[in-house]
């Protein structure tokens, strides 16, 4: 197995992160391999070094370590190719990660198989002048036409397969795909779409109109819009976040493309544990999920530790950091014992042992305490 890893290298820990990449890949047998611009930055590295298209197209699957935009600009290089693409979070939201920092150890299961794939739908972007294509492109997230440095609306007319729908005046216009309706189209003021769902979403942007909202558009509807500044102002195309100068009297057309772009899924988590997580980090229904799984683990497994019952909850999908006790044991209702040599066991607070025989207790050696040989648990 081979993965093409690219890091962001502009993202403080993202060389550390690669570098973890590399020491587990080798410890699972995995080839790792970077492309050659990376190479003065890896020398201590054990990479293979490619030309970038090569080693995208050698790999088995493309391993981007960044934010959300650095997966997105990885994502649409790997579609063409139909390579699967694995985020680690080193960016601030990390949304579409699969990964974070401390997971890593999870790129077990990319040898087991033991994953999942979200295939999330592509818009085809073209800046048509005089019947012209003068500038062509493809996003993941959303295309958007905002207005410049002037302080001045946007009037912008917006077709369906030719039929007009409105006139707008307002900052900009966005067009998102459904995973890109949690980006620029939700600080807009649109709604969230499941990203397993295909679709086109139109949402003017600060729109001078008591009755403007979003549109939802089937997924092969051809949407045009036509953009001008009043008293000669500049219009500008963001197409993913890159953004440039656009010509006048342009018009951009925005199509469902026929390109796919995959990602890897490590973790058992939906959309909507992944949306409570990432924006409002503690949903009641994620959190009543994590209190029920605590519960099933410490019956399931001897569980002495905090970092031991922390690392089972994030095989199980749930992106924990290191908690004080006092607060696991409030929401869960769990007790620590003491066990020999300075341990700490963790049960449930309400279990208790009964029916203790005499030959049942011996005394420690150590410091004093007593230590429960057999007994009948109950609740």
């Amino acid at each position: 197995m081979k993965l093409a890893v690219l890091p962001n290298l502009t993202k403080k820990n993202a060389r550390e992160i690669a570098l973890s990449v590399l020491r587990e890949g080798k410890a699972l047998g995995i080839q790792c391999v970077m492309c050659d611009s990376l190479k003065a930055d890896f020398i201590q590295g054990d990479f293979s070094f490619l030309p970038e298209q090569e080693a995208l197209q050698s790999a088995d699957f493309v391993v981007s370590i960044g934010g959300d935009g650095t997966m997105i600009h990885d994502a649409k290089l790997a579609a063409p190719l139909h390579k699967p693409v694995l985020g680690i979070n080193a960016g601030r939201l990390g949304f579409m990660a699969g990964l974070e920092p401390q997971e890593i150890f999870l790129l077990k299961n990319l040898v087991c198989n033991n994953f999942a794939i979200d295939r999330r739908m592509l818009l085809d972007v073209k800046l048509k002048k005089d019947g012209q294509i003068c500038y062509r492109s493809q996003c993941i997230n959303d295309v958007a036409l905002v207005r410049g440095e002037e302080l001045r609306l946007l009037e912008c007319s917006a077709f369906c397969d030719g039929q007009p729908i409105a006139r707008y005046m307002a900052d900009g216009m966005v067009v998102a795909t459904p995973t890109g309706s949690t980006a620029y189209s939700l600080s807009a003021g649109g709604p969230v779409v499941d990203p397993s769902l295909e679709c086109l979403l139109l949402t003017p942007v600060c729109a001078h109109s008591l009755f403007s909202r979003p549109m939802l558009f089937r997924p092969d509807a051809k949407l045009s819009l036509c953009a001008e500044m009043r008293d000669g102002g500049s219009v500008y195309l963001s197409c993913d976040g890159e953004t440039e100068k656009i010509p006048e009297d342009c018009t951009l057309e925005v199509t469902k493309s026929e390109l796919y772009a995959d990602f890897i899924r490590m973790k058992n988590d939906t959309f909507m544990d992944r949306l409570q997580a990432k924006f409002f980090k503690r949903g009641p229904g994620l959190k009543r999920k994590r209190h029920a799984l605590i519960l099933e683990l410490i019956q399931q497994y001897e569980i002495t530790t905090q970092d031991e019952l922390l690392a089972k909850l994030r095989e199980n999908g749930f992106e924990v950091t290191q908690r004080p006790y006092p607060a696991i044991s409030k929401n869960c209702g769990l007790s620590r014992r003491c066990l020999p040599a300075g341990n700490t066991g963790i049960w449930p607070a309400r279990r208790r042992a009964t029916n203790i025989s005499q030959n049942s207790i011996r005394s420690s050696p150590a410091p004093s305490f007593l230590l429960i040989m057999r007994g009948t648990p109950v609740w």
